[in-house]
């Protein structure tokens, strides 16, 4: 990976989109976590 690479990725999405995305991921992640933990107990 170098620096051009990552400008590319960088100016794809706004930094309040890439926040939105981030908190989604998040937000699924967390369930999906919540789901695993629910059926072992």
């Amino acid at each position: 990976m170098n620096f051009q690479a990552l400008d590319e990725i960088a100016t794809q999405c706004s930094d309040n989109d890439a926040a939105f995305r981030l908190n989604q991921s998040r937000a699924e992640l967390f369930q999906l976590i919540n789901r695993f933990q629910t059926k072992a107990a």
